[in-house]
């Protein structure tokens, strides 16, 4: 009767080859959902099935996790370790990419993407992600997660200081969720973490 559907039978699973078109099109798909009206309509329609697919078949799959519906991709995240320039955090890792399909938001599907791609990443001493400025709705995401503005920008897609730089510390992952920032957390209201009913994890 309206609202949002509960998560139900969500599986994390690794990128395998015969999903590479699928998540090729949620790439794309999620993209536009996101920018359209934050970046240029240019840069929007150049990440288009195609090219998602190009830049998927050079990543290592193992660090891909897809959100699956059944047979359906509906999300996806990817993680690095160690984290990419322009970050100088030692022994840092990061979350590169998170998105989900418009229609499966508020799940918290994308929420389970992230804590499973920051447990992958194994136990660094931070964890650091990007995203674009202006993006009020991943801002918020990630400061609920403890995570908190650096100061850090990099230029990306042409545009000067585009991205800005979050990071958390970080202490491994429990039954509970990840032990962050306890004070940064608290601070923001967060409740503990506790796993979604329904979701499985496996590559």
């Amino acid at each position: 009767m309206g609202g949002i559907a509960p998560m139900k039978g969500i599986c994390i699973r690794c990128l395998t080859t015969d999903l590479l078109e699928q998540k090729a099109e949620v790439h794309a798909r999620t993209w536009r959902e996101t920018y359209s009206g934050l970046l240029s309509q240019e840069l929007v329609d150049a990440i288009t099935p195609a090219f998602a697919l190009k830049v998927t078949r050079l990543h290592d799959f193992r660090t891909v996790l897809l959100a699956m519906d059944g047979d359906a991709v509906v999300g996806y995240a990817e993680y690095l370790n160690p984290a990419r320039p322009p970050s100088t955090y030692p022994g840092a890792a990061e979350v590169a990419a998170l998105y989900v399909l418009k229609q499966y938001q508020g799940r918290g599907i994308g929420r389970r993407l992230f804590e499973e791609a920051m447990a992958a990443t194994g136990v660094p001493k931070r964890i650091v992600v990007w995203m674009f400025r202006g993006n009020d709705r991943a801002r918020a995401f990630y400061e609920h997660m403890g995570f908190h503005l650096t100061g850090r920008t990099q230029d990306a897609d042409g545009i000067v200081g585009a991205e800005v730089e979050l990071t958390i510390r970080y202490a491994g992952w429990n039954q509970r969720g990840f032990r962050g920032e306890r004070r940064e957390a608290q601070g923001l209201g967060m409740t503990p973490m506790t796993p979604d009913v329904g979701v499985r994890h496996r590559c």
